[in-house]
């Protein structure tokens, strides 16, 4: 049989007495590594991000960015215009984005260390940089600028934090690389000095967050000139390499209301602006504030000012909301069901309260839209019309940002799992915890629920997203949020982030995948899975019908899990559905006829069976052509692969891809990914050992890091000293090579190879097999293993079965 890998069943009976002995021999306590209290096993070990080359390089999958790679929207998805400068032709090639953010000084790189950041984020197989959180500490310095803005009158540019900008951005377009421009992130007015009316009680500038910036047209007249002079000095008209742009991160008057944060968004010198407006919106909507206050029949004086609802007041009785729910979600589950779908109208229509508050949701929505539609004109009058652009993100505001974007050309979502919280609110360095999650349980669910958050008419991105250090599972997001990402068919994935100052991480840090070597192991080969094809999108597409009264209906049950619960409700679909469709919302104005599907099988499969998930584990396992991976836990069982079986103990996060361009039954040079938990040094320890992670104070549901000697908390600082370790993977793998040599050779940090393994770690068997065992030592342990098999003298076994 002329084909490298094949079937195994066969071989694998014969060669299972060989397989108990190379078992018993694995129960050995391995030499060299380093034993946690907790009985993980640990080896040192460091990437040199700037030395990287051979397979775990990636940057084969990026080419200069000329005029023709400039990124256009087109059927829904991100296209690149091709050589003839035109949309819509034949020579427009489909493009996926796969990201990772900036932040704060880290946009601000010096001229050379610009190059060698461009450099290693080609290496790691990202093609776009999100630029974020470059408005949020304005300060005067020039040696190491954390901000574009100085402590002058917003806007006022720090030169030098735009010119090291600029020449980053030349630097990653060189290396193939487009940039997601971010506007307002953390920026902060200030009474005092920006010439805005006062916040609240002592406040010298407005609360973190708080959409205040979304309706004072000062606030908005400012925004425009930051977003002008910004484009302007960055020279990106016509430039191919900006991609995009977020007019405004995580923040509307939608947000603000519905999360109960709403003093925040009115400060008192603030309340009369929104309030003209919202008796300016009643008259455009009813003629008159006398007619509003006739039509909700509940006003007290209906000659007075409509005062602005708070959250408070807007709280209905459960029987007055939930008679007006349950009769939209009768008429709307029989819009869309087999029967042409009935129009809303008569006693369905809300009344009294319910109709108040749904008229008050709209003008906060309107409001939104009036500010997104404003800075999207300021993009284009400065780019042109075809950069695309999007308002904010869909958790930060709910189903009516459906509404507040109409105009906005694509979707944006952020995720975490498992995020970094303080207890008592704020930030302690010594006292936080993370959730025990991770992304191959039950919060896998969040990450397919996502999908029903797209409009099916628009691309749609996750411009953030993570299973924060410290996180022992941290590893499996990259490759889980590439393999979802490229089922759903979704558009741009961006890590956040890969560092957020103007350190070079060594060693773990916060949110920093720089450092966090277990998990940027697994960067280049889950760019492969995303970018390349290598897991083809599923073929089927479940548009849901979301007309107006719907999603009016999700905005007054102000439900965290809004989404899923109508998906549920009311069209009887799960989020597990995304194993067999891609998912998205139909907005369309009138119900259309819609046919529930079938239950999603369990263990959930994809229709071609190349990816399957089994809940009860938890465990993911994905099997194409040209991608073969391990995530979860494999409660101990072999997990047969295309020609290999794996046999791993603990969590796995595994990921094998070939690097000559073949199938993996075909490949005759393959990388094999391992993903672990990274840890730093605990200060003062001797000899030097890993910072562990432990409950937070015994709490079974909470982990933490160990406190450093004499601190105060319960917790360490999630900003690590180096050297840096490694949790060890023990891992066996059986592959057939019959006829052929098989090298397996571990990686330095730098990417070469050290001496392939040999020993008791390799065992070739009379049939065939070949029996490697991974990790087995600390001196040959690494997150890559590079896997050549080829012709020529075959070594002969070892031992016999």
């Amino acid at each position: 049989m002329n084909t490298r890998f094949f079937s195994l069943p066969k071989l694998m009976c014969a060669a299972l007495p060989m397989l108990l002995a190379f078992g018993a021999a694995q129960a050995a306590e391995p030499p060299g590594f380093v034993r946690a209290d907790n009985g993980t096993q640990y080896y040192p070990y460091t990437i040199d991000e700037d030395a990287l080359a051979g397979a775990p390089d990636h940057s084969a999958l990026n080419r200069p960015l000329t005029p023709g790679a400039r990124l256009v929207i087109r059927d829904g998805h991100f296209f690149t215009i091709g050589p003839d400068g035109r949309t819509g032709t034949t020579d427009d090639v489909r493009t996926r984005l796969f990201g990772i953010s900036l932040s704060f000084g880290a946009n601000f790189p010096s001229a050379d260390d610009a190059v060698r950041l461009a450099r290693r984020l080609r290496k790691l197989g990202f093609n776009a940089v999100r630029l974020h959180h470059m408005d949020s500490l304005p300060s005067n310095e020039t040696n190491s600028p954390q901000s574009l803005l100085t402590l002058g009158p917003y806007p006022s540019f720090n030169p030098v934090a735009l010119q090291r900008l600029r020449y980053l951005i030349d630097a990653l377009g060189r290396e193939g690389i487009y940039v997601d421009l971010n506007l307002h992130v953390g920026y902060r007015f200030r009474s005092g000095i920006d010439n805005v009316p006062a916040f609240n009680g002592d406040a010298k500038e407005s609360s973190l967050g708080a959409p205040v910036h979304v309706y004072h047209p000062r606030m908005i007249a400012l925004q425009e000139t930051y977003a002008r002079q910004l484009i302007r000095s960055l020279k990106l008209r016509g430039n191919p390499v900006l991609a995009m742009v977020e007019i405004n991160n995580e923040s509307s008057l939608l947000s603000a209301w519905q999360r109960r944060q709403w003093n925040d968004a009115l400060p008192a010198a603030y309340a009369p602006v929104l309030e003209q407006q919202w008796q300016d919106w009643l008259v455009r909507r009813y003629g008159s504030t006398t007619a509003a206050c006739a039509a909700w029949a509940i006003c007290a004086r209906p000659d007075a000012p409509v005062p602005l609802l708070t959250p408070t007041d807007a709280e209905l009785p459960g029987n007055e909301l939930g008679r007006w729910i349950d009769k939209v979600d009768t008429k709307l589950r029989q819009a869309t069901g087999r029967r042409p779908a009935p129009r809303l109208q008569g006693s369905d229509k809300p009344t009294g309260k319910v109709l108040r508050t749904l008229d008050f949701l709209h003008f906060l929505t309107d409001t939104d839209k009036a500010y997104f539609d404003r800075l999207r004109a300021v993009v284009h009058e400065e780019t042109d019309a075809q950069v695309p652009v999007t308002g904010t993100q869909m958790a930060f505001g709910g189903v009516l940002n459906f509404d507040s974007q109409a105009e906005m050309d694509y979707i944006d979502e952020h995720i975490y799992v498992a995020h970094p919280v303080s207890p008592n609110g704020g930030w302690n360095n010594q006292d936080w915890r993370i959730a025990d999650l991770s992304a191959t349980g039950p919060e896998l669910n969040r990450l397919l629920a996502l999908s029903l958050r797209r409009d099916a008419r628009k691309p749609f991105v996750v411009s953030e997203f993570n299973q924060p250090f410290p996180n022992p599972r941290g590893a499996e997001i990259l490759p889980v949020m590439a393999i979802v990402g490229a089922l759903q068919d979704w558009d741009g994935l961006f890590f956040f982030d890969y560092r957020d100052g103007s350190e070079w991480p060594v060693s773990p840090m916060r949110f920093s995948l720089s450092g966090e070597w277990g998990k940027l192991a697994l960067a280049g080969q889950s760019a492969v899975l995303f970018r390349t094809g290598a897991i083809p999108s599923l073929a089927q597409r479940l548009d849901l019908p979301l007309p107006q009264a719907a999603r009016d209906r999700l905005a007054l049950s102000a439900r965290p899990d809004a989404f899923e619960s109508d998906a549920a409700r009311r069209l009887g679909v799960a989020p597990e559905q995304a194993w067999r469709f891609r998912l998205a919302q139909d907005l369309s104005p009138t119900g259309t006829e819609f046919t529930g599907p079938a239950q999603a099988e369990t263990p959930f499969v994809t229709p071609d069976g190349s990816i399957r998930y089994d809940a009860a584990k938890p465990l993911l396992t994905l099997s194409t052509g040209r991608a073969w991976g391990v995530f979860g836990d494999t409660g101990g069982r072999a997990v047969d692969g295309p020609g290999l079986t794996a046999n791993v103990t603990g969590p796995a996060s595994l990921l094998l891809t070939p690097l000559d361009g073949e199938t993996l039954a075909r490949s005759g040079r393959m990388l094999l990914g391992i993903g672990s938990a990274t840890a730093g040094t605990q200060p003062g320890s001797r000899p030097p050992r890993p910072k562990e992670v432990v409950r937070y104070r015994n709490d079974a549901g909470w982990l933490t890091l160990e406190p450093d000697a004499g601190a105060s908390g319960p917790s360490g600082s999630r900003s690590t000293r180096p050297p840096s370790w490694l949790a060890r993977s023990d891992i066996q793998l059986t592959l057939p090579a019959v006829g052929r040599t098989i090298a397996i050779y571990p990686l330095n940090g730098d990417g070469s190879r050290r001496p392939a393994l040999g020993g008791s770690a390799v065992q070739r068997t009379a049939n065939g097999m070949v029996n490697v065992r991974l990790q087995a030592e600390a001196t040959q342990a690494s997150p890559w293993y590079e896997i050549v098999i080829g012709a020529g003298p075959v070594p002969q076994p070892e031992s016999q079965p």
